[in-house]
């Protein structure tokens, strides 16, 4: 019995001892740190301004021979933007992330002119002068309401804003000056009566423009209404309305 004891210790002991040397010989060998390939590569934040055409960001300082992967790194309308690179060369690789922005354009080119016409019973307006850029909508006001145009004369201050989502808004001002017209076409010839005890009077001839009015009054601006007695009557007629000269 003491014998067959300690056979199977032995035996034990034997695996035991097995089993840590396996144990250790697994353990793998640390290696040390390797340089990093891509240690010069930049990818570099950047802002751009809105053309209309593509802006884009792209990685320098990489080795020859490296494979770059891009995901987001161009766009064309304003926005901010990210964007990642992926970068292999000789089983090393790498992830580089940035941010673009594209900012609004300011809007050129575009001139708003005072504007002087003769008044003429039609609608006048005013422009902007210059090529307005694709999708920018040009808005006409006066005193803070929608300017349309005007026909009588006058003086209109009217502003034009310039907006859109890919441009800088942009407020011009100018100036549409109606001048009032001459009125034509009319005479005020001398007239002559035999007395006949009526009451005599003079009136302009011609056809008067709409909106006008006639006045016709004495040499010391009393109204003029006519005269039944014989005699020599110098009169004036005034000729006036709001769109003419007097």
């Amino acid at each position: 019995m003491g014998g067959f004891f300690y056979t199977i210790l032995f035996t034990i002991v034997t695996v035991a001892l097995a089993l840590t040397a396996v144990a250790c010989s697994a353990e793998p060998k640390k290696r040390p740190d390797e340089p990093d390939i891509f240690s010069n590569a930049v990818f570099q934040s950047q802002d751009f301004i809105y053309s209309g055409e593509k802006h884009e960001v792209t990685v320098i300082g990489v080795p020859d021979g490296t494979k770059i992967t891009y995901s987001g790194n161009y766009a064309i309308e304003v926005g901010q933007y990210r964007a990642f690179a992926y970068l292999e060369k000789d089983g090393k690789n790498k992830v580089m992330t940035t941010t673009f922005n594209i900012k609004r354009a300011d809007i050129e080119g575009v001139t708003f002119e005072d504007l002087t016409v003769t008044y003429d019973g039609n609608l006048k307006n005013i422009a902007v002068s210059g090529t307005v850029p694709e999708h920018v909508n040009v808005v006409y006001s006066m005193d803070g309401k929608q300017f349309t145009g005007a026909a009588d004369a006058g003086v209109y201050a009217v502003t034009a804003e310039l907006s859109g989502v890919s441009y800088n808004t942009l407020t011009l001002s100018a100036t549409l000056t109606i001048g009032k017209a001459d009125i034509t076409g009319i005479s005020f010839p001398d007239v002559n009566f035999v007395y006949d005890g009526g009451v005599k009077t003079a009136a302009v001839q011609g056809t008067l423009p709409d909106g006008t009015k006639v006045t016709y009054t004495n040499e010391d601006s009393s109204t003029f209404a006519g005269q039944p007695v014989p005699g020599t009557y110098k009169v004036n007629a005034v000729i006036e309305g709001a769109n003419y000269k007097t």
